[in-house]
């Protein structure tokens, strides 16, 4: 006798026949981790202080998925945990066919802020919140510091050195 595998495009359990619900995805997605985009990452590319005050965020996650980005402020309630209650989310992004994402902050005030990212698939599964991304922002960057030597140390010649140092010997 034949007995067909009946069904709803998930066989969960080869070695029965008839219906089998479908059980869906429940496997949590990889999480991602922000990191400030260069091009809001004024100065030095990789130090992730800017003067943009409204900084744009990237990375990379299941591909169609949704990412949230929370600014996290730790408490002394649960230290170095980062819990729902500690998160406010800042902006929502669609990741794209490759899980690229990148999403622009709305105005914020100079300060370091501690942004954190979470993931949740097209199943509703979510990855629970990244390690934080340390973020200064800083409107008012100091123009870079000139340095006067004492006329002692000045030269006209690279090849003279101040009285008393060791190329003097």
């Amino acid at each position: 006798a034949f007995t067909p595998w009946l069904t709803d495009g998930t066989d969960t359990a080869a070695n029965v026949s008839g219906f089998q619900p479908n059980a869906g995805d429940t496997i949590a997605p990889a999480g991602t981790t922000p990191d400030l985009a260069t091009s809001s990452d004024t100065g030095n590319p990789t130090d992730n202080v800017t003067s943009d005050n409204t900084p744009t965020l990237e990375g990379t996650a299941e591909a169609d998925s949704l990412v949230q980005v929370g600014v996290w402020v730790d408490t002394a309630l649960n230290p170095g945990v980062v819990d729902d209650s500690e998160v406010t989310v800042a902006a929502m992004d669609e990741a794209d066919a490759l899980g690229d994402w990148e999403t622009t902050l709305g105005t914020l005030a100079d300060g370091t802020y501690q942004f954190v990212a979470r993931v949740t698939d097209q199943a509703g599964n979510d990855s629970g919140w990244s390690a934080p991304l340390a973020v200064m922002i800083d409107s008012v960057i100091s123009p870079a510091t000139t340095i006067d030597l004492p006329a002692a140390f000045e030269s006209t010649s690279p090849n003279t050195s101040p009285a008393g140092t060791d190329s003097d010997r």
